[in-house]
C-alpha cells in the first residue's frame, strides 16, 4: 500500500502466551489522532491530505483528524463517521476506492466499497 507510517500497541507475551499488557504506552484514541498530526507536520503534509483507516470507536478522533477516514470492516460507531466504508477485508479496496490503481482487485465488484 506504500504506507509511510504506522503505530500500533504491542502486546507482551511471555512463555508464548499474552499477559495482557503492552510494551510502553497504550496507543488510544487521542495517540492516534495525535501521531496522524505530528506525523503530517514531520512529512509536511496537511492532515486534509492524509488518509486515516481504522475499524472501530478508538479511532474516530484520528478518521476526523484526516482528510480522508476510512472505515475497513469497522463497528458501526466508526462506520456511520467515516468518509469510506469498506465492508470486504480487502486494503486493495481502499486504493481502488481513492483512485490509486485502474481497476478493481482480482474481481472484486466495486460496489463492495462504499
Amino acid at each position: 500500500m506504500g504506507l509511510s507510517a504506522h503505530r500500533a500497541n504491542v502486546l507482551e507475551v511471555s512463555g508464548g502466551v499474552l499477559t495482557g499488557r503492552v510494551h510502553s504506552d497504550v496507543v488510544d484514541r487521542a495517540a492516534k489522532a495525535q501521531q496522524l498530526q505530528s506525523w503530517a507536520a514531520e512529512y509536511g503534509v496537511d492532515p486534509a491530505s492524509v488518509v486515516a483507516i481504522g475499524d472501530g470507536a478508538n479511532d474516530l478522533d484520528m478518521v476526523h483528524a484526516a482528510g480522508v477516514g476510512v472505515a475497513f470492516c469497522a463497528k458501526p460507531a466508526l462506520a456511520d463517521a467515516a468518509d469510506l466504508n469498506v465492508i470486504h477485508r480487502n486494503l486493495d479496496l481502499v486504493r481502488f476506492a481513492l483512485g490509486l490503481t485502474g481497476s478493481a482487485p482480482d474481481g472484486e465488484d466495486p460496489a463492495i466499497v462504499r
